[in-house]
């Protein structure tokens, strides 16, 4: 005789994930389309049901003068500069949960160029995280 004895395993819920990109130009560069502050949402994370990264994407439309080398700095709300950033815990900000950055530029002759940010998590990161809100703030300033 053979007995199975199925348990159900706790759903684990992260709910969305913020993530404001604030874009700032230098003197020689403009931003196009409005405001240079953007707002990329991860989606919401079920652990037991995702595999693999999660990512979120914010670009904005920029023209600078003096060439066509572009270089940028990044900075996190927690004053990180490279990867990996660091998003919080909302209400817990000794809680954190890692996520790398990727930035591209998609160049466009005689137009506006645009400038890519694309966040992930990985699996392995969210995978035991605290359940909640986590946002970050990621301060990108382009420079010629």
């Amino acid at each position: 005789m053979m007995c199975f004895r199925f348990t159900r395993a706790a759903a684990f819920l992260l709910v969305p994930l913020a993530l404001a990109v604030s874009f700032e130009a230098a003197a020689a560069c403009r931003l196009s389309g409005g405001s240079g502050n953007q707002t990329a949402s991860f989606p919401t994370i079920d652990p037991s049901l995702a595999a693999g990264p999660v990512t979120t994407v914010a670009s904005v439309r920029f023209k600078c003068g003096g060439g066509d080398t572009l270089t940028w700095t990044l900075q996190g709300a927690d004053g990180t500069t490279a990867n990996p950033f660091r998003l919080q815990l909302v209400g817990n900000a000794s809680v954190k949960l890692a996520y790398t950055v990727t930035v591209t530029q998609i160049p466009a002759p005689g137009a506006n160029d645009t400038l890519q940010i694309a966040a992930s998590i990985a699996q392995i990161d969210y995978q035991n995280a605290q359940v909640g809100a986590y946002s970050d703030v990621l301060n990108v300033t382009l420079l010629p």
